[in-house]
């Protein structure tokens, strides 16, 4: 009993979550492109939200072409394929300069833009989550 005690103890210690101040505003941004993005992605328009606010991101071809999709919509892409820090941070009023860099700085190196939009989406839900 103990034990079951102190692993539900340890599982709510340990899950963060995106505030929702924060998500309302990602909501906000991506909801016109949302439909669109999750036909593209073929998944449910409702898919991503819980692993967003949950900051746990399935890797998942899926998921990744879901936030491909969103992120070209969103025009966070620049014409060589790296991130727009300057339109990633005037679109998402929550993201800071650091945090910005950081996640961009992160998927630098990947060429797969499926892979590199998991890896900032990573970096941001991790740096954001409390």
């Amino acid at each position: 009993m103990k034990i079951v005690l102190v692993l539900i103890f340890l599982c709510g210690v340990w899950s963060r979550n995106v505030p929702l101040n924060i998500f309302d505003i990602w909501l906000k941004i991506s909801s016109p492109y949302n439909e669109d993005c999750s036909a593209k992605a073929n998944v449910p328009t409702d898919y991503t939200n819980d692993f967003i606010l949950s900051a746990s991101l399935p890797d998942e071809l899926k998921f990744k072409m879901f936030l491909v999709c969103m992120y070209e919509k969103l025009e966070f892409f620049l014409k060589d394929g790296e991130f727009d820090k300057k339109a990633i941070m005037e679109k998402a009023s929550y993201m800071t300069d650091e945090l910005t860099t950081n996640c961009i700085n992160k998927a630098i190196k990947e060429q797969d833009r499926l892979n590199k939009s998991y890896i900032v989406a990573l970096c941001i839900t991790d740096g954001l989550a409390v």
